[in-house]
């Protein structure tokens, strides 16, 4: 019978650096994340963090990372006595809605995200509010094992992050002989329920000698365009 050692670290938790170290040392994943586990990270998983340790760590050491810091959020949520829990949604800031990562096949989900936060800003009756780094983290490694976000787990994010309303997107764009196109889908989710209120799903069109970032845009105006009605109907209640 093979027994794996945990190793006995000076750092509790891990930082960062000693985290990168272990993994580039060759140490089983398995083992990697026994420590991560037992001891945490000390580093907030932000945006910038999750993308380095995308590139340099296996999936499952990134998701236990993650896993051990929004433990950490939780717990301090709770002694904070602010609320999480999507059922209960206590803490939920009324008339506010949020935009979540994109998942899709373009190398553009980024602008995808961008462009249909500035088409709803201002033009609907809620307040757009930023997700907090550790959900973001929480989007991007669910992205990076599955492709996708659940509904609960935009609802946990949404909950997490003060927001009523989330919206969810996923852009694929693909090449046609000369010509270009990109196919934009939206979900827009209450957070309290579940339920998907709403989605649609447009296509930019051909384009011929245009550049893949128009046809992001213009695919996801187009999908934005058709929740419009949606969208302006929940803040008039």
């Amino acid at each position: 019978m093979i027994v794996t050692v945990v190793p006995a670290l000076a750092e509790n938790p891990l930082s960062k650096a000693k985290l990168l170290e272990l993994v580039s040392s060759g140490v089983d994943d398995p083992v990697v994340i026994q420590l991560i586990e037992r001891d945490c990270v000390d580093f907030d998983l932000t945006a910038d963090v999750v993308l380095e340790l995308s590139a340099r760590v296996s999936g499952p050491v990134l998701n236990a990372a993650i896993r051990c810091r929004e433990a950490s959020v939780a717990e301090a949520s709770e002694s904070s006595g602010a609320g999480g829990d999507p059922e209960a949604a206590e803490g939920l800031a009324p008339d506010t809605i949020m935009v979540l990562p994109f998942s899709g096949t373009t190398e553009f989900t980024s602008l995808a995200a961008e462009s249909l936060s500035n088409e709803i800003a201002g033009k609907v009756p809620l307040r757009l509010i930023q997700p907090q780094e550790t959900e973001i983290a929480r989007v991007r490694a669910a992205l990076k094992t599955s492709g996708a976000v659940s509904v609960s787990e935009a609802r946990t994010v949404g909950s997490s992050s003060g927001a009523q309303y989330v919206l969810m997107g996923d852009i694929n764009a693909y090449r046609r002989g000369g010509s270009l196109n990109a196919i934009a889908t939206l979900k827009l989710i209450d957070v309290p329920s579940g339920t998907v209120l709403a989605s649609a799903q447009k296509a930019c069109g051909l384009l011929i000698a245009n550049s893949q970032q128009q046809c992001v845009v213009r695919a996801v105006r187009r999908a934005t365009r058709e929740l419009m009605p949606s969208l302006r109907r929940l803040g008039s209640g």
